[in-house]
């Protein structure tokens, strides 16, 4: 069991206003269409102009969250995300199948940790940073590596930063259709004095279930039930106790001291 304070934390979906309803029962074909939109990108202006020229709309939302934590240099990253930018990749193998030259500087962003190490650029941060993808469970892997990080030296903060998009079009029944658009970034420190603390932690289970991603979406709680980052945006918008999820394997698990 790990514990841990989130000195800060941020997320952007399309049309953030919507994530405190995904429980609610109101719109919900607007919430789902939402968090399936492909299209809809965060403002970046405050961003110099040479960075947002690199960024995808992929690039765009990781940025975004991680800037508004307003971190400093002083922090380890901890980068998490299970496609990565898929639709930038897409784009770059369709060239490629036509033989048409491909951007190196659009390659360079697409390796696994091609925004870990832009962000730390843009931060001037040294430290190392970690790169996570881990299927259907990569928020929760990346929690997991970001709270043995802060264990291993609770002197240092370490940010977890998640990111994910549905897959292009060309992908689509070749991976989990329940994929949103979202992003969050959670600042992780030692609780000290009276700040909230929460624990996380996961269990293995002894009969494993289908995965959560076969559920098709028909609603906000299957939806909600079917993404992690979704749920978890969930339990900390509403500082609700306890937060869970399980995956076929699995089940993960936070709680929260509201006392």
């Amino acid at each position: 069991m790990l514990s841990f304070t989130l000195a800060q934390w941020s997320m952007w979906v399309p049309q953030n206003e919507t994530v405190s309803d995904f429980s609610s029962g109101e719109k919900v074909t607007d919430i789902v269409a939402d968090l399936l939109d492909r299209t809809t990108t965060p403002p970046v202006k405050d961003l110099p102009m040479m960075l947002r020229r690199r960024l995808s709309r992929f690039g765009r939302m990781a940025m975004r969250v991680a800037v508004d934590t307003q971190v400093t240099d002083d922090v380890r990253l901890v980068f998490s995300s299970r496609f990565g930018d898929a639709a930038q990749t897409a784009g770059l193998l369709e060239d490629l199948s036509k033989q048409q030259p491909v951007s190196p500087a659009v390659f360079s962003m697409l390796v696994h940790n091609a925004l870990a190490g832009v962000f730390c650029i843009h931060n001037k941060n040294r430290h190392p940073h970690t790169a996570i993808a881990a299927g259907q469970e990569s928020f929760c892997a990346g929690l997991l590596e970001a709270g043995l990080m802060l264990e291993e030296d609770p002197s240092t903060p370490v940010l977890l930063l998640y990111c994910d998009e549905p897959l292009p079009e060309i992908y689509q029944g070749h991976g989990e259709s329940t994929t949103p658009s979202v992003a969050l970034a959670l600042l992780l420190t030692k609780t000290a004095g009276d700040q909230q603390e929460y624990t996380f932690g996961f269990s293995v289970d002894s009969d494993p279930r289908a995965h959560n991603s076969d559920q098709k979406i028909g609603s906000v709680a299957t939806l909600d039930e079917a993404d992690p980052a979704v749920s978890f945006i969930n339990f900390l918008s509403k500082k609700t106790p306890s937060w869970s999820w399980s995956s076929a394997s699995k089940t993960w698990w936070c709680g929260a001291d509201v006392g």
